[in-house]
């Protein structure tokens, strides 16, 4: 093509997408080399050149060999579906994954972590689920009647995601028993009595059984 002109980059997303004449970049010049910026990370991308001078566009040339886009941080959050405690000392937590095009990589999996709500982040702790087809997760081992904070992001070989967060809190577990006979021979029945009102204020269940 002959006089001046321009080079027009078609180009195409993954291996059995269209060419999009719509996305297409005009360079402006006619320079042989041009970056091209702004694309998806880890996706697979080719292209073509249409050369442009007044009098129209060439042919579009061959297509170029495939190309990856390089991984970056997860921007998707999981989708907490479920999250309720199952007894005094368990939480269950289940959820769906973000959309695909926000992994940015290989879907590793989850990390999930939680502490104590009145606790710091130095008494967080973490779980992490290898298999990215895993969607619910038993969490133990957690103190009776005690709110949590549990996070939950999805994870590729450049780091975490951002967190969704939900606050659960385990069950209060077995009731309390009181002997009616101790009761009766408390001799110290005002101390007694501040102990099942602060009891009741905290949702601790009481029952009094008789001997």
């Amino acid at each position: 093509m002959k006089g001046n002109y321009k080079r027009l980059s078609i180009f195409r997303l993954g291996e059995d997408g269209e060419w999009s004449v719509i996305d297409s970049i005009l360079t402006p010049t006619n320079d042989t080399n041009y970056y091209i910026t702004n694309l998806q990370p880890y996706t697979v991308n080719s292209f073509r050149v249409v050369a442009v001078n007044a009098m129209g566009a060439s042919s579009p040339s061959k297509e170029s060999y495939y190309m990856v886009t390089l991984r970056e941080i997860p921007t998707g959050k999981p989708t907490i579906t479920t999250a309720h405690n199952t007894s005094a000392t368990t939480l269950h937590i289940s959820w769906r994954p973000p959309h695909h095009e926000t992994i940015h990589g290989e879907f590793i999996g989850y990390r999930i972590s939680y502490r104590p709500r009145d606790h710091g982040d130095e008494a967080m702790k973490e779980i992490y689920i290898r298999d990215p087809s895993v969607e619910s997760h038993n969490i133990d081992h957690l103190d009776t009647y005690t709110q949590y904070l549990v996070s939950l992001q999805v994870v590729n070989p450049e780091g975490n995601g951002p967190r969704t967060t939900v606050l659960v809190m385990t069950d209060e577990g077995e009731k309390g028993n009181i002997n009616a006979r101790k009761l009766s021979q408390c001799t110290n029945c005002a101390v007694l009595r501040n102990f099942l009102s602060n009891s009741l204020k905290q949702g601790i269940r009481m029952s009094v059984t008789t001997v």
